[in-house]
């Protein structure tokens, strides 16, 4: 049987995106000739309920994660029923001083969704990366198909965020034995010139894939037909793209086997040793950076902390007698209500970066 798979980043996060639910009708108008659609960036349930309803004749089956303050912003349509749902949010989302790019309210994480097919089961798999942090998320996408994927072909898409030169990508081809599917047409998804939404700094990009493998499964054969760039370029009649990223489309045949298959398995070679210390040393190194940061910030907050005290004492109480009777107990209890905010602020503060560097540093064993 045909099975045509898409994947992409519809840009769907509010406040910052442009023309969100525009963009998000024209893409339901063009998805009806595909069996399984992985999007990433549906953030709002409102986003995700309205192509839900608007898709539904077709795909009667979806999926929405739900993770993290924001969401995930994952989710599967299909027209084949969805039997078992697997997924992970990342643990490592940034240090404390990515804050300010909203990184790490984001529960941005990997998705499975086992697929009961005429011809069989296939675990489709659909993911999205932060790039600063995506040697770590990388390694947690690694574990996690490692093992959910089960006797089933697989297929994983998403916006990796990561280019084919990097460590991380070789994670899938070499040490999970994963087919890219565009590897011998390997076209920009992100950043594209032509694209309005691309900031004018950017460079084009290859940061979305669609990979595939059959080699674990006895029974089945997954065969790439073919693929292309999809939903590129502007929408029809419209001056603006679907998103900011271009879409990926692949076709495959899957089968089952005429003989018995025995499931090859997978071999740590020298050049996966060899992807695992460049990730391991990647990950380390970015520790010792996110724990320098960390120090700096908490320290600042530490020195704001007793700034906020000492002006509290001098500006409300010009001696230390005035300040033991008590006087403008009033001013008195706004500078104390900010000093514990400040406080506060540095308990938070610890504790994030304390969470975030034991959960690189569990990575940074990851070839051991």
């Amino acid at each position: 049987m045909k099975l045509k798979v898409l994947s992409l980043n519809v840009w769907g996060l509010h406040y910052l995106a442009e023309r969100i639910r525009d963009r998000l009708n024209h893409i339901a108008d063009e998805l009806h000739s595909y069996h399984i659609v992985g999007l990433q960036e549906v953030w709002s349930k409102d986003d995700f309920k309205f192509l839900k309803d608007k898709l539904m004749k077709d795909f009667p089956h979806s999926y929405h994660f739900h993770s993290g303050i924001v969401g995930s912003g994952l989710c599967v349509f299909s027209r084949y029923q969805i039997v078992e749902v697997f997924s992970h949010t990342f643990r490592v989302t940034g240090g404390i001083q990515d804050f300010t790019d909203g990184e790490v309210f984001l529960g941005k994480g990997v998705l499975c969704c086992r697929i009961k097919t005429p011809e069989g089961c296939i675990a489709f798999f659909n993911i999205h990366a932060n790039p600063k942090c995506r040697e770590s998320q990388m390694f947690e996408c690694y574990q996690f198909v490692q093992c959910t994927r089960g006797p089933d072909p697989v297929i994983l898409c998403g916006d990796f965020n990561t280019k084919p030169s990097h460590t991380p990508y070789h994670l899938f081809t070499k040490c999970l034995g994963l087919k890219d599917a565009f590897l011998d047409l390997p076209l920009d998804t992100c950043d594209l010139t032509t694209n309005i939404y691309t900031v004018k700094t950017m460079t084009p990009k290859r940061i979305d894939y669609i990979f595939y493998a059959d080699d674990n499964c006895p029974s089945h054969h997954l065969v790439l037909e073919g693929k292309a760039l999809a939903l590129s370029g502007p929408v029809p009649g419209m001056g603006y793209p679907y998103s900011d990223h271009e879409g990926l489309e692949a076709t495959f045949t899957l089968k089952r086997r005429e003989e018995p298959h025995c499931p090859v398995p997978i071999l740590m070679t020298e050049e996966c040793v060899a992807v695992f210390r460049d990730l391991c040393a990647t990950i380390e190194g970015k520790r010792k950076r996110y724990n320098y940061s960390s120090k700096q910030v908490v320290g600042s907050w530490v020195i704001l902390a007793a700034l906020v005290l000492v002006v509290a004492v001098v500006v409300n109480h010009p001696t230390l007698f005035s300040f033991l009777a008590g006087y403008h107990l009033g001013w008195m209890g706004g500078a104390f209500t900010g000093l514990a905010g400040a406080i506060a602020m540095v308990i938070a503060f610890v504790l994030f970066s304390a969470v975030q560097l034991k959960s690189c540093h569990g990575n940074e064993h990851c070839g051991t």
